[in-house]
């Protein structure tokens, strides 16, 4: 029976190390390595920063580790100027709250680093980087801090048109193809 028990832990440790988790730091935390695919939609409920662009809603698979099944949320993004990489590209502010939904149900929150850098959105190549704070969760969770990286590659599919105020009319998204990766540093 001990060696069963070795066996699995020693599978469960090897397993870690395949998909994404690195083994606990001498400061006690780990790194999670991982992907996500699916569709985020646009949401009136989630205009955070009032300026009547309405922000997005996802729930989408996350894969390539192993703690998460899922990222969750709601987000939305404030025009802070136009060019950051280019003509048509978008620099803007990232606000809203975002759940990796654990195996058997718990989660971690996060939400964007607020003193960290906007995010420059180029249609012609999207690749965002966001970077976000860890802000506890549930069950194994519940007292995480740390920090995390995620890169979006995000393929608008439908918009409408919405003036903004100073800006005029503009094309805002309602129905998003997103992907990306993620690293989160857990402690």
């Amino acid at each position: 029976m001990k060696n069963a028990i070795k066996f699995w832990i020693v599978a469960c440790v090897a397993v870690l190390l395949v998909v994404g988790a690195s083994p606990v730091s001498a400061s006690g935390g780990i790194t999670v390595t991982g992907r996500w695919a699916g569709i985020a939609f646009a949401n009136p409920e989630f205009d955070l920063d009032g300026d009547g662009v309405s922000g997005r809603q996802f729930d989408v698979r996350a894969f390539d580790q192993l703690p998460f099944s899922g990222i969750e949320g709601a987000v939305d993004s404030q025009l802070i100027g136009f060019g950051c990489a280019g003509p048509g590209s978008l620099e803007l502010k990232s606000l809203g709250k975002i759940v990796f939904r654990g195996r058997l149900g718990d989660a971690l929150y996060a939400e964007p680093e607020p003193n960290g850098p906007n995010l420059c959105f180029d249609p012609t190549n999207p690749n965002e980087v966001l970077q976000v704070v860890l802000t506890g969760g549930t069950g194994p969770f519940a007292n995480a801090s740390g920090t995390g990286t995620i890169t979006l590659h995000d393929t608008v599919l439908m918009t409408r048109i919405v003036t903004i105020p100073g800006v005029g009319p503009v094309p805002a998204p309602t129905l998003v193809d997103t992907r990306g990766e993620f690293t989160l540093r857990i402690q």
